[in-house]
């Protein structure tokens, strides 16, 4: 495995949840961790601002979504992974690309018993090195 030996740019990543507050306004725009509500996402979002450290989530219905990006919820958009067609991923892949390009590495914090396919997908096919863990404390 490569190795950074001089200050590397790194992000952290996990994937977004079904879990979502539904008592957000549809019309209101929010950062990612106030839409996503799972306690993983919850988690991971505490963790990476105690470490200070650049970090985002993955959404099937945005692409990468920053920590100060606000976005409109989008409940029952049918944004499941399984629901992706081959049109929507090529353009989540786009994004994904262009807007972590500039990383040296990416770290995608992962639940393997809810790994989708499409994450292996993305991380397969996307042209930036990604490093899968479920551990946090490798943050």
């Amino acid at each position: 495995m490569e190795v950074c030996l001089m200050a590397c740019k790194k992000f952290y990543l996990t994937q977004c949840s079904s879990e979502m507050d539904e008592t957000l306004d549809v019309d209101q725009a929010v950062r990612p961790e106030m839409l996503y509500t799972s306690a993983r996402v919850q988690t991971f979002a505490d963790k990476c601002r105690r470490k200070n450290v650049e970090w985002g989530i993955f959404s099937g219905g945005y692409g990468i979504m920053f920590p100060w990006e606000k976005k409109k919820p989008y409940y029952h958009k049918g944004t499941h992974p399984s629901k992706v067609t081959e049109p929507e991923f090529r353009a989540l892949l786009k994004d994904f690309d262009l807007k972590l390009g500039d990383y040296d590495e990416i770290w995608f914090y992962h639940d393997p018993k809810r790994w989708h396919p499409l994450f292996e997908r993305l991380c397969n096919e996307s042209g930036i090195r990604i490093r899968k863990f479920s551990d946090l404390t490798e943050i």
